[in-house]
């Protein structure tokens, strides 16, 4: 039986742009330069960081328990990972199958939001360079709450401004922690990519494949 859907919520990175090398390069980066000028010892990261928040990835890297951080070099260490991205992200990145469907869904006239684990900052650069802005209806980010995925918070917000049952609500992601995170919201899930299928999407859409919206219409009413 298929599910009507009233609203669609986006996650950015992996899932409408294709930034993830982009991101492993700006952690990278900002790191080098943070550990040029105090002296930090790094951590070896050992799960896959792909949709973690930008302090998840920085607490990996750099907290210990005998090495502690002040709060103002996470502020410096993201502001130079941000303005990494920004600086490179072109619209070469993003992801084709995904705009497309955001198109569809935009002329259907379907409330679509961002929801996404990165800053403000990245987000709206992101979504202006995409060219889709105006299309969006929310822009929700992790500096908007005080816990990012996999918490749900960012997707409850979501379904509270959207004036919408979690039931009526698709939620396209990528990762672990925004399949977690869309899950304990009670929303319909999306995975896009083949590796979004291990954290148990309810559909998962191929980034080798085109006919996504026809494989989509066999689970849901647009």
């Amino acid at each position: 039986m298929r599910k009507k859907i009233s609203a669609i919520f986006w996650d950015m990175d992996g899932t409408l742009v294709d930034s993830e090398a982009l991101h492993n390069e700006s952690s990278e980066y900002a790191t080098k330069m943070i550990v040029s000028k105090y002296p930090l010892v790094v951590s070896s990261i050992r799960i896959d960081p792909t949709g973690l928040s930008n302090e998840t990835v920085f607490s990996l890297l750099f907290e210990t328990e005998e090495q502690k951080v002040e709060s103002h070099i996470f502020k410096e260490w993201e502001q130079l990972a941000v303005n990494y991205v920004i600086e490179r992200i072109t619209t070469d990145h993003g992801i084709a199958q995904s705009l497309k469907l955001f198109e569809y869904f935009h002329q259907k006239g379907i409330s679509q939001s961002i929801v996404s684990n990165s800053p403000s900052k990245l987000v709206e650069h992101t979504v202006s360079t995409l060219k889709i802005r105006d299309k969006c209806r929310y822009l929700f980010s992790r500096d908007s709450v005080q816990y990012g995925k996999p918490d749900p918070s960012l997707y409850l917000n979501a379904i509270r401004l959207h004036e919408v049952d979690s039931d009526k609500a698709l939620a396209f992601e990528d990762s672990g922690s925004g399949i977690t995170a869309a899950r304990a919201a009670g929303l319909n899930i999306v995975g896009i990519g083949e590796p979004s299928s291990k954290h148990n999407p309810d559909h998962t859409c191929l980034l080798t494949q085109n006919d996504w919206l026809i494989n989509l219409e066999k689970h849901y009413f647009f």
